[in-house]
Order: structure tokens, then C-alpha cells, then sequence
């Protein structure tokens, strides 16, 4: 019997794709009260390990892989200052989350333009199976019971569906990234529509205030683009939609939780905006004392006066509170590189969607602490792998020419 080796590798290889992106959606736990080992982290691993052996291709350094090199290793090494560290779980937590999501960046980057857009395609599964179980439980009242405004009133816990994070923030981000990924970086034809719904509908029924605000910009957007509106019928098309949102808003109580700033659940046991208020006071306190290099990862946890224990919900003030001037230096100059650099390759729907991805992310990272996530990671080494191939592509066309 003769076997195909090339389609066996191919096969192996795509699995190992799919395996990785599945790694970037779910965070179920395995074990019970061992946290390392997840089903993400195990999805990575696998991943990782057949790509290594079925085709990861080694390629020379770009510019947006050294920049997130400097991003990640400055940032531990400004937390590893005598003056600034906080010796504790969380900040050896993060650095390793930082370490973990390098590595996943370099490989992202180095996976050939078939794999990457398999990769694409993986994520919006992914997501779209997590995002239709969610909606499956709120309509059926199985699952979870959620910590905001939605406790067992409408969506019991839709964004911890197969494992996902219990903040619905993060999983308003990942369902907005995988559609940007399915509208405006692939060719679904067939099924972007319905795919499409199903996204919205997550996003929608997720309880992110921020999420649902950037989803309403997105679709403004792309609807004033392709209808070529003037700017009047565009700031009379947002007054109308906002006042629309907030109409139905007003009439469902359910729906009003979600814009109620002093609203409370007796699970999360505060108020949320009042709660992100504090928070956001406590990290700029600790960046105007460590104005410079910061006081060290999980400075704003430690706070004498933050009783929740929790982050600041922003990660331009966790950056700049734990890592100072130079660390939000940093985070800003990758956030602009990324989108610079998308900007200067041929313009076409998926150096648009890119750029679309950094935009999205910039905008819910004023709503979550995004530093050292995987999504961070995923979406710069999506714009390294792309920005690589896209300039591989110019210099081949011009060597024939």
C-alpha cells in the first residue's frame, strides 16, 4: 500500500494549525486547582509540537518581531528592577504569560500564507462553535451563571462557553476579532453571512458595554464605506442608531442593566463603572510615583487602597503604572508599528482587515488589561507573518519583472 507522505504532512501540519488557534479561544481547566494546566495550554503544545516536526519554517527577524522582543523582554526586565518588583504569583504569572506568548507570536509569524489563512480560518471555528454554545445557553437557560448585569436573566454566562474567560470584555474582543478576521481577511462566500449573525449575536448578548459600542462603530463604518454617504448622512445615521440603542434600551430592563453605570450583581459584589473608576485613580497614583520605570508588575494589585485585589480594566494604565514612561512607550510604539507597518504593504482586503484587527484591539484595551494576553500576541504575529509575506511577494514580482 503506498502512502502519501507530502498529504500526510500536510494533514498533520494543518491539524497542528487548527490545534493553535483553538489555543488563542478556549481556557477551560483541565485539573481542578492545578491553573498551568489548561486546555489552551495543552492545545498550544500539541500545536506547537507538530508544526515543529511537520513544517515550522525558520525565517530571518522582521522588524515587527523585533519590536515585540524589545516590548516583552522590557517589560520583564522592568519588573525585574530592585526598585521595582513585586515578588508575588501574579507578576511571575504574567512574565510567564509574556514568555509563552512571544514564543507564540514567532510562531505565528513564521507559518507559510497558506497555513496563516488556515490559521484564520481555525480562529472564526473556534470561535463560532464557543459563540454558538453560548447563545444555545441563553436561550435554553442551561450553563453558567454569569457575574454581570445578565445573572440569570437573559445570557447565563454566553462568554464562558467551552472554557472561555469568565470576563465578558475578553470574549466581546475575541468574537469582534474573529469578525474582522471573517469579513475583511477571508473569502467565506458561502457561509459568511450566518457566520456573521452568529458573531453578533455573541457580542451582543455577551453584557460588554464596550464591546457592543465598538461593534455599532464597525458597522457604521463599513456601511458608510460602502455606501460612499456624505458626512452628514454619517453623523445623522450615528445620532439615529445611538438614540435607537438606547430607546430599546429603556424599554428592556435586561438590555437597560448593560448601560446601568451603579449596576449591581450580588455575585461580582460591586458596582462596575464605579469599581473601574477606583481602580483607574489607584493606577494613575502608582504612575505618578514611579512616573519613569514604573513599580513593577502587579503594582496596582498591591495598592494599599485596592480592596478587590483586581487590575484597572485598562491596559494603557496598567502598563504605565507598572512599567513607567518607558514601558507605555513600548506598548504604544508596537500598537503604531503594527498598524504603520500593515499600512505601507499593498493594499488589499487582508492588509485592511490587519489593520482593522489592531484598531479593534487598541479600542477594547481601554476596557481590559491586554499587555501580556494571547490575543496581543496573536494579533501581532498575524501582522508579522502578513507583512512578511506581502513584502516577500514585491520583491519576487520585482526579480521577474
Amino acid at each position: 500500500m503506498n502512502i502519501d507522505s507530502e498529504g500526510v504532512a500536510l494533514s498533520l501540519r494543518r491539524a497542528a494549525v487548527f490545534f493553535l488557534a483553538g489555543s488563542f479561544v478556549n481556557d477551560l481547566v483541565l485539573l481542578e486547582g492545578v491553573t498551568p494546566l489548561s486546555l489552551a495550554k495543552l492545545l498550544f503544545l500539541v500545536g506547537f509540537g507538530l508544526l515543529f516536526l511537520f513544517g515550522l519554517s525558520v525565517r530571518q527577524l522582521g522588524k515587527i518581531d523585533v519590536l515585540v522582543m524589545l516590548y516583552a523582554g522590557g517589560l520583564v526586565f522592568l519588573s525585574a528592577l530592585p526598585a521595582n518588583g513585586y515578588a508575588n504569583d501574579y507578576a511571575a504569572s504574567i512574565a510567564l504569560s509574556l514568555g509563552i506568548g512571544l514564543v507564540a507570536h514567532l510562531v505565528i509569524a513564521c507559518l507559510k500564507h497558506e497555513d496563516l489563512r488556515f490559521f484564520l480560518s481555525s480562529y472564526v471555528i473556534w470561535m463560532l462553535f464557543s459563540a454558538g454554545l453560548g447563545v444555545v445557553q441563553a436561550a435554553t437557560g442551561a450553563g453558567y451563571i454569569s457575574e454581570r448585569a445578565f445573572e440569570s436573566i437573559v445570557v447565563p454566562g454566553v462568554w464562558r462557553a467551552a472554557g472561555l474567560s469568565s470576563d465578558p470584555n475578553y470574549f466581546a474582543l475575541m468574537c469582534l476579532m474573529a469578525l474582522v478576521i471573517l469579513n475583511a481577511m477571508l473569502e467565506w462566500r458561502r457561509f459568511r453571512f450566518a457566520a456573521s449573525v452568529i458573531l453578533s449575536i455573541a457580542v451582543l448578548l455577551s453584557g460588554s458595554r464596550a464591546g457592543i459600542l465598538v461593534y455599532m462603530l464597525m458597522v457604521m463604518i463599513w456601511t458608510f464605506s460602502a455606501l460612499r454617504l456624505s458626512w452628514f448622512l454619517r453623523l445623522l445615521a450615528v445620532a439615529v442608531g445611538a438614540a435607537a440603542l438606547f430607546w430599546l434600551a429603556s424599554l428592556n430592563p435586561a438590555l437597560g442593566l448593560i448601560f446601568d453605570a451603579g449596576n449591581y450583581t450580588e455575585a461580582a459584589d460591586r458596582t462596575s463603572l464605579q469599581d473601574r473608576g477606583l481602580l483607574a485613580a489607584l493606577a494613575l497614583d502608582v504612575f505618578r510615583t514611579h512616573p519613569w520605570l514604573g513599580a513593577g508588575l502587579g503594582s496596582v494589585r498591591a495598592h494599599e487602597l485596592n480592596l478587590s485585589g483586581s487590575v484597572s480594566h485598562n491596559a494603557y494604565l496598567e502598563i504605565g503604572a507598572e512599567s513607567g514612561l518607558v514601558g507605555l512607550t513600548l506598548w504604544l510604539g508596537l500598537l503604531m508599528g503594527l498598524y504603520v507597518a500593515l499600512s505601507r504593504v499593498e493594499r488589499d482586503r487582508s492588509a485592511l482587515g490587519g489593520r482593522w484587527l489592531v484598531v479593534v484591539f487598541a479600542l477594547m484595551s481601554l476596557t481590559l488589561v491586554t499587555g501580556s494576553t494571547r490575543l496581543f500576541f496573536l494579533v501581532s504575529g498575524v501582522a508579522s507573518c502578513y507583512v512578511w509575506h506581502a513584502r516577500a511577494k514585491s520583491v519576487r514580482e520585482r526579480l521577474t519583472a
